[in-house]
């Protein structure tokens, strides 16, 4: 029942598991004949509440680091459960004076110790401190899921950035970055995401909020003539999306493609600033991994 194995310094370590379980048995078998009416010897309490307490007395010790004492209180509780089993097959007259009041102060020692050792761990998780090294390196998982979240987006406003060369100056508009802010602003509204950092939350919500009212000025001067639509694809996240391309109106009431020219620069220059907290947050923490 008992199984040992060399500790980090090469000592002996007495292990229990199955000798805790086999009491456990053991303990069962004898309440389940009690409820039957078969007699138990009062020296067999006597034994059990001592196990109990040498056990309890040996997790206590495993708590403290006192390997030797631990191995000795649990050679010491096997002895007990092994007298206990020879006494299992004696009459119940045979019973010492204080048999009761040894009985009872094992048990109550037992649970005493049991309470004290569920406390003493508590009071040891809470003291734990996490390393500075620990702290780090969970700081820096953050701050790469950031630049990767960056890096996600910033791929596709490249791709939008091309098809912006390719038909501004033809007095064309696009309908890609609507599609591109209305996906991120799902994930805003929905989960606050991508980014949890609170600065770069701030940043962020900040260029999102420029991009949507640029996109719905797009909206607002593209041509609803679809005999001039145009379609490219392009990538965005994992999907293949189709990209509306159609011409300008001129209206006085709209903006005109200068105008839309010069808000896309203003909300352009809003990511790059973002872009940048984020790539030199993400390489000053990277070095100091």
């Amino acid at each position: 029942m008992k199984k040992y194995s060399l500790g980090k310094n090469g000592g002996v370590t007495l292990k229990t598991p199955y000798f805790v379980i086999g009491i456990g048995i053991y303990l069962l078998i004898v309440a389940v004949l009690r409820f039957l009416g078969v007699s138990v010897s009062g020296v067999v309490i006597v034994l059990f509440s001592a196990v109990a307490a040498l056990t309890s007395i040996a997790d206590l010790f495993e708590i403290l680091k006192y390997k030797k004492a631990q191995n000795a209180s649990l050679i010491i509780a096997f002895l007990c459960f092994l007298t206990s089993l020879l006494f299992m097959f004696l009459s119940e007259t045979i019973i010492f004076k204080y048999t009761t009041l040894l009985g009872d102060g094992f048990t109550i020692l037992a649970l005493g110790i049991v309470i004290g050792v569920f406390g003493i761990k508590d009071v040891k998780d809470l003291s734990k401190e996490t390393s500075p090294k620990e702290l780090k390196k969970y700081k820096f998982a953050i701050t790469s899921n950031e630049y990767k979240e960056m890096n996600n987006i910033n791929d596709i406003i490249e791709r939008l950035k091309k098809i912006d060369e390719e038909t501004l100056s033809y007095n064309r508009v696009h309908n890609g970055w609507a599609i591109l802010v209305d996906t991120l602003t799902e994930h805003w509204n929905r989960w606050k995401g991508p980014f949890y950092d609170g600065l770069n939350r701030k940043y962020y919500f900040d260029f999102l909020t420029k991009l949507n009212h640029v996109a719905g000025e797009i909206g607002d001067i593209a041509n609803p003539d679809y005999k001039g639509f145009h379609s490219r694809k392009i990538d965005m996240w994992d999907e293949t999306i189709e990209i509306t391309i159609q011409s300008a109106i001129s209206n006085l009431y709209v903006p005109t493609i200068v105008d839309i020219n010069e808000q896309m620069v203003e909300v352009l220059n809003e990511w790059d600033n973002f872009k940048r907290i984020i790539t030199e947050r993400y390489e000053r923490e990277r070095a100091e991994q």
